[in-house]
């Protein structure tokens, strides 16, 4: 009788132990669970703010901040929502991200700002807004040495070369097939935004 008592009580105590391990295991893959969906939600929200920042959609971009997006993420080529912005000149977004925390000198991969994304284009009032907001106007690129002004320069933006130079942008900078701002002006028939850039 003792044995058999004792063999009852192995299995009750073993069939708890079991139920205990299939209760902790489910609450473990329900806790990987969770945590997998709450990430796929991050992720999704800060891929909408970045195709917002790019489409210049300043509702969804507010939408996707007020559910937790990353002001500072980046899309598979390194470019942030700022950048993104400040390339199609979308100066309400852009001023948006900045009021949330957004790095107006945070690089991409080939080590460019949001400054030179704004500056290829005719954006003189988005440029004037990340100078404002502590742009460093004189960066150079990674990939042949270029900056803000150059960019500025081959597009003929003389707006934007204007206010680059009137805000310490350094003509004088060379690529790596030294060559200046100036030169990029004249290479793309640029005349009027060579003679601004000569003339300052």
């Amino acid at each position: 009788m003792k044995f058999l008592s004792l063999i009852i009580t192995i299995v009750m105590f073993t069939s708890c132990q079991s139920s205990s391990n299939k209760s902790q295991e489910n609450n473990e893959t329900d806790s990987k669970t969770q945590v997998a969906t709450q990430n796929k939600q991050e992720k999704n929200w800060n891929e909408e703010l970045t195709q917002a920042a790019l489409g210049g959609d300043i509702n969804t971009v507010k939408e996707a901040l007020k559910h937790g997006a990353i002001v500072n993420t980046v899309n598979e080529n390194d470019n942030s929502a700022l950048m993104l912005a400040a390339y199609n000149g979308h100066t309400k977004v852009v001023q948006l991200l900045i009021d949330n925390g957004a790095t107006v000198n945070n690089k991409d991969k080939n080590n460019r700002t949001a400054l030179m994304f704004a500056s290829s284009g005719p954006f003189a009032e988005t440029v004037s807004l990340l100078l404002e907001n502590g742009a460093t106007v004189n960066e150079v690129d990674n990939v042949e040495g270029f900056t803000a002004l150059m960019f500025a320069a081959s597009e003929g933006n003389s707006n934007v070369v204007r206010v680059l130079l009137k805000n310490g942008a350094d003509k004088s900078i060379l690529d790596a097939d030294n060559e200046s701002a100036y030169d990029f002006a004249i290479a793309n028939q640029h005349p009027e935004t060579a003679k601004i850039i000569k003339d300052f």
